[in-house]
């Protein structure tokens, strides 16, 4: 497994998806791209990546009901999504609240890589919960 960053794109305008790969693996980040919402749940579950890149209008299903779905789900929940669409007014403060940023098209990639960076530097909950479990069991092992 490689040590790079691993972003799923989840956008469904062809020409955006390939900008954000290119930008994305330009700067050493690892990068899976769907177009659209439906199998995204499954794909996510597959390609573990650190961060996922949303749009809010999907076809088929909207972004924040897909947002909801990832946070509810336990195997998900602790992954960051970052929201990256024209109708981000359409997003419930709640809702927004899920999500590790909220950035609005158009995309600024400067901005949307600082982003990404600062979601993936934040310790998930599993990852912390793993850190210190493995710090409990060196504390019980004999030297």
């Amino acid at each position: 497994m490689s040590g790079r960053p691993h972003v799923l794109i989840i956008e469904d305008d062809a020409q955006t998806a390939d900008v954000l790969t290119d930008f994305f693996e330009l700067e050493g980040i690892r990068t899976t791209a769907t177009g659209s919402a439906i199998g995204a749940v499954e794909l996510l579950k597959r390609v573990r990546p650190d961060a996922v890149i949303m749009d809010l209008a999907l076809p088929y299903r909207s972004g924040a009901s897909l947002l909801g779905q990832l946070k509810d789900d336990p195997e998900t929940a602790s992954v960051p999504v970052i929201i990256c669409s024209a109708f981000t007014g359409d997003l419930t403060p709640e809702r927004a609240a899920q999500a590790a940023a909220v950035l609005s098209k158009p995309i600024d990639l400067r901005h949307l890589l600082s982003a990404v960076g600062d979601a993936v530097a934040k310790p998930t909950a599993v990852a912390v919960r793993k850190r210190a479990r493995a710090v409990r069991s060196r504390r019980r092992s004999p030297s």
